[in-house]
């Protein structure tokens, strides 16, 4: 599977790169929403976003708003990666469309499972302490996971 990473941090990119890649995916990089927008125009085979929150220009919550406004790009997932945690972040990028909701600093198999459940058609988010993917309904409370647990620090 494609997958379009977006991120201003190289570093970031270059891990998702890293943990994505020997997995068998194929990675296509942008450093903002406008390369992504671009980046997608020119991968129509793109199967799933990873998009950091804050870039500039256009911003993870405007991109994502932007790909579910355009039915050839509304269908694929998006898991929104950030360094915060705020409820209303997540509340907002729910309802902007992503699927799932990544608290930086993440493992590889943090970040695995994430992909791996966006991919397959089930939310995910991370609490800020990282822990094992799970799905966020509506109203829930942010931090929580469904079915507990907490992943080594």
């Amino acid at each position: 599977m494609k997958v379009l990473v977006l991120d201003d941090s190289r570093s970031v990119r270059q891990q998702v790169r890293g943990i994505l890649e020997p997995q068998g995916f194929t990675v296509v990089e942008g450093g903002d929403g406008t390369e992504g927008l671009s980046l997608l125009a020119q991968h129509k085979d793109v199967g799933l976003i990873v998009c950091d929150l804050n870039m500039p220009r256009i911003n993870g919550l405007a991109f994502v708003d932007f790909a579910r406004s355009r039915p050839d790009f509304a269908a694929i997932p998006v898991l929104l990666l950030t360094g915060e945690a705020r409820p209303e972040l997540m509340e907002r990028a729910r309802r902007a469309g992503a699927k799932a909701f990544l608290v930086k600093p993440f493992t590889s198999d943090t970040l695995l499972s994430a992909v791996r459940k966006v991919s397959l058609g089930r939310s995910s988010t991370m609490p800020p302490t990282s822990g094992p993917a799970g799905s966020l309904p509506p109203g829930s409370a942010p931090g929580s996971v469904p079915g507990g647990g907490r992943a080594p620090r």
